[in-house]
């Protein structure tokens, strides 16, 4: 890079999964082109005003999103999906499953529960997500400082000056009866997280005392919210909620994960009682606390029906009420704790 440029700017690129997309980031005279499954190049005009490829970085998984942070390249992926078998530790891939469950289906006539039960215990479905750090201080030569993988499906990420927040939402598929607590298989429940600069990357259940109940929470899923300073290796902070998670809203300090709860369990019925769940956690330097919950009547639109305002949460949602959409905005203190509403019929003028 030319004298003391610097990559001051951070950039979030969302990137095609399913299809070879292409995006460019640039900042100075360096530009990240991804170039679909597993290869982002990183390219210079610094020689030449013409664009010369100085390095193509080749990872395992499907790029989601990518950050650049002065001298670090931050990748994150998802890998393909895979199934744990819990007796042997054996992966293997979600065809290879599929064959299995087909080859069961075959062997027998009659499935009873107890049979069902008993395959369905055995396999765990592995869906992770990989932060990638690399540093590109030499952009000919990157090298890959830090590998952080989290349970679950991909929600959402936030960069907020050095630190990175990622948003994981796991869900399980089928529910697994256990007929007495001795027979719980704990690692098929309670998600986990890896982190390449902790005992080499060893996978790790999330500690109990990091994750959170909430009343009436969706006990099929977790949501997994992780934190770190990309430009420093302290630990990676690590909090983690049973419930579903839709949506997310952020500002500098605060964190709000969203989900619906809907009314008669159905998402036709957008009545009154169809409610907003809220989770709100604390961001600093790329530590994550828990801070609290709440709710609100109403669906929101996305994450630009929120903001904050003097660490106060304002939030806009709609139902339905006696045939008519009712639009409503409420205001939340800085412990979700209502402090007003307007409620009614609104328009834009």
């Amino acid at each position: 890079m030319k004298g003391n440029n610097k990559l001051v700017k951070v950039f979030s690129l969302i990137v095609s999964c399913l299809l070879i997309s292409i995006t460019i980031c640039s900042a100075s005279n360096v530009y990240i082109k991804d170039k679909g499954y597993g290869i982002v190049d990183i390219i210079s005009t610094y020689r030449t005003q013409d664009m010369e490829v100085v390095c193509s970085l080749k990872f395992e998984g499907r790029p989601y999103e990518i950050y650049l942070n002065d001298t670090k390249l931050i990748i994150i992926t998802k890998a393909d999906t895979t199934y744990l078998n819990l007796d042997t530790k054996e992966r293997i891939t979600y065809e290879d499953y599929d064959k299995l469950i087909e080859e069961y289906n075959k062997s027998y006539s009659v499935h009873t529960e107890e049979m069902n039960i008993d395959f369905s215990r055995r396999y765990k479905k592995i869906s992770e997500v990989a932060t990638l750090v690399y540093d590109i201080s030499d952009i000919k030569n990157p090298k890959l400082e830090r590998r952080i993988v989290q349970d679950g499906d991909y929600l959402s990420s936030r960069m907020i000056e050095n630190a990175l927040y990622i948003v994981t939402s796991k869900y399980k598929d089928h529910v697994i009866h256990y007929p007495n607590e001795s027979e719980v298989n704990i690692s098929a429940i309670v998600p986990y997280v890896s982190d390449s600069l902790d005992n080499e990357g060893v996978y790790k259940m999330i500690d109990a005392k990091n994750i959170c109940v909430l009343p009436d929470a969706n006990f099929y899923s977790f949501n997994i919210v992780t934190g770190f300073n990309v430009k420093e290796s302290n630990p990676v902070f690590i909090e983690a909620c049973l419930g579903a998670g839709e949506k997310i809203y952020s500002s500098m300090n605060s964190l709000y994960i969203m989900n619906t709860a809907y009314e008669n369990s159905s998402f036709l019925n957008i009545g009154e009682n169809t409610k907003t769940n809220i989770i709100k956690y604390k961001l600093e330097d790329g530590t994550v606390k828990f801070v609290a919950s709440g709710n609100v009547s109403g669906i929101i639109l996305n994450q630009f029906s929120l903001d904050e305002y003097d660490n106060n949460l304002r939030i806009a949602t709609t139902f339905e009420k006696s045939g008519v959409l009712q639009n409503n905005i409420y205001v939340l203190n800085p412990s979700l704790n209502l402090l007003g509403k307007m409620m009614g019929t609104m328009y834009l003028v």
